[in-house]
């Protein structure tokens, strides 16, 4: 027989001990600083974000205006561009539209003026396919759109209890699911610049001749 300080105590299942997997959530979560860009990137992620903007901020149009104006990027023929941009305007550009946006009059008045001389360069026309739309009608005010969504919206989405309901769900499926949505802080909290690609550690850093830096070789962990 081994002696006591020898012996091992198991530690059964279930016991208090074993962090439960919400808390390990909990933990996580802490630990973890999510990105904006990764969460449209991931479907699942980006519809818990508009159903959040719609049911808890009441304030879905900047989103669906986002990806209205992707779509309309992604259009290649310019006849259904042109088709796009006046919808786009109808609904979120024009005051008193059903989905205006709360955004500067100089953007709006831009984006107003360049779509009135669009349609001026494609009257009369003798060929629909010589019809021109530029991609970036847009560009500015989506930019300024996410840019809210990113500093307004997105910090008070991640802290809330829609998204842990959420991470606590893919979480079952992929245990990744916080790194492909974040990266993680170092010990005070700030996002570490190589968390994800290792650190890069200088080693044999010396003076040469009391003067220059002399460097060893730089390794990637």
């Amino acid at each position: 027989m081994l002696n006591d300080e020898h012996s091992t105590v198991s530690t059964p299942r279930g016991s208090s001990s074993k962090q439960s997997s919400s808390d390990r959530i909990e933990t996580l979560l802490s630990e973890y600083k999510f990105r904006i860009e990764a969460i449209f990137d991931y479907s699942p992620a980006r519809d818990t974000f508009r159903k959040y903007l719609k049911k808890v901020c009441l304030n879905e149009e900047p989103f669906m205006f986002y990806e209205m104006v992707e779509n309309y990027q992604k259009t290649r023929l310019d006849k259904n561009r042109l088709e796009l941009a006046a919808d786009i305007i109808n609904q979120f550009i024009v005051v008193n539209s059903k989905h205006e946006l709360n955004m500067s009059m100089a953007i709006r008045n831009e984006i107003l003026k360049q779509h009135a001389q669009i349609l001026e360069k494609n009257q009369n026309l003798p060929n629909l396919e010589l019809l021109t739309c530029p991609s970036d009608l847009f560009a500015n005010a989506q930019d300024v759109i996410f840019t809210e969504l990113k500093q307004d919206n997105f910090p008070r989405f991640v802290r809330s209890k829609e998204f842990k309901k959420f991470i606590m769900k893919e979480f079952k499926k992929n245990e990744t699911i916080f790194e492909m949505l974040g990266d993680k802080k170092d010990d005070d909290g700030e996002l570490s610049f190589f968390c994800k690609f290792g650190k890069l550690i200088m080693e044999n850093m010396f003076w040469n001749n009391g003067n220059n830096w002399k460097i060893g070789k730089l390794k990637l962990l």
